[in-house]
């Protein structure tokens, strides 16, 4: 007991030095469990959603058909106007995603997630994700991941753009732009007894979604460890969930990211509580399982408070998952 709470410890005090910051397409992938352990889910196998950080996780889920939908809001923004008044600035982002095994050989992925800032700016994500276990303990992912982004511009700022010689406003050959790119991920059960590791390389190609300018969307590597405890007293599945990741290029490539969490169960895997930290964020969340007529329905939600950015409120995020076990 006294190592686990070393580690602990050890863990929140490396999460809450880690400098974060969102870059192009990187603050919308995240699943609901994850998001309640701190945005941990490299190697913590969660559901369909979990491929936007590791494609390689919905191998594990070789026996089930899963549709899951969820959505949220990071928190509101105040932005200041030039009048000295303020307006909240709502961010949302939501998924889609769905896992099926196929004739027994993988297992097929595909996910919508959207990220938004209300009358401001879109990101849309689209993944066909793949997964196979190479060896009992081994599986590989791939995504094929298609990008779009748009930005919405006002009256005034179309105006004022216009007064100006239009070719050299950033919004003169359109108002977003779409690419498509890879990811990449393998998952290792049962490294030492009870400890997963997952990796991920995230946008492979890097392609460029910069309206006037080159902007690329940057390349990340991720890390991810799961360690199971096992059960205690009335908890079951005890395990502690660590994430690191880098951009190894584009314009934020000297930033690293770390997230910390816990996960356990109670009364035979129908309650699940969860909380976590990352270099943002503080998160908790529970999750509800019920089994209705062969099929299970998985109610999840997370909370998240930002402690880096003033003037930002907590997020709430909930999903809906109809899980199916399938006879292999």
């Amino acid at each position: 007991m006294k190592k686990l709470w070393v580690m602990i410890i050890a863990g929140l005090f490396s999460a809450l030095n880690t400098v974060s910051v969102n870059a192009w397409f990187t603050v919308n992938n995240i699943d609901i469990r994850s998001t309640g352990t701190g945005s941990t889910g490299v190697a913590f196998i969660t559901g369909p959603g979990s491929v936007f950080l590791n494609p390689a996780k919905i191998g594990k889920l070789n026996d089930k058909r899963i549709v899951s939908v969820s959505y949220g809001s990071p928190g509101a923004a105040y932005r200041n106007l030039s009048s000295g008044d303020s307006s909240e600035t709502f961010i949302s982002n939501g998924c889609i995603a769905a896992q099926m095994p196929v004739w027994k050989v993988f297992v097929l992925g595909l996910a919508w997630s959207n990220y938004s800032i209300a009358g401001m700016y879109d990101e849309n994500v689209v993944v066909l994700a793949a997964s196979k276990k190479i060896i009992n303990t081994l599986s590989a992912g791939v995504n094929l991941k298609y990008l779009g982004n748009k930005f919405y511009i006002d009256t005034l700022t179309l105006n004022s753009e216009k007064t100006r010689a239009w070719l050299t406003s950033p919004f003169s050959k359109g108002d977003g732009k779409t690419g498509v790119t890879l990811d990449i991920g393998l998952l290792w059960e049962n490294v030492v007894p009870s400890l997963n590791l997952g990796l991920s390389v995230q946008n492979v190609t890097q392609p460029d979604l910069g309206l006037m300018t080159k902007s690329v969307v940057p390349a990340k590597l991720a890390v991810g460890t799961v360690y199971s405890f096992g059960d205690a007293a009335v908890f079951e599945d005890i395990s502690i969930i660590a994430d690191f990741g880098k951009e190894v290029s584009g314009y934020y490539s000297n930033v690293s990211t770390f997230g910390f969490g816990m996960e356990t169960w109670l009364n035979y895997h129908m309650f699940g509580l969860r909380c976590g930290v990352n270099s943002t964020k503080f998160a908790a969340g529970f999750s509800w399982y019920k089994s209705i007529a062969g099929f299970v329905v998985q109610v999840d939600y997370a909370f998240e408070l930002p402690y880096v950015l003033a003037d930002t409120f907590s997020g709430h995020h909930v999903a809906v998952s109809l899980v199916q076990k399938v006879n292999n």
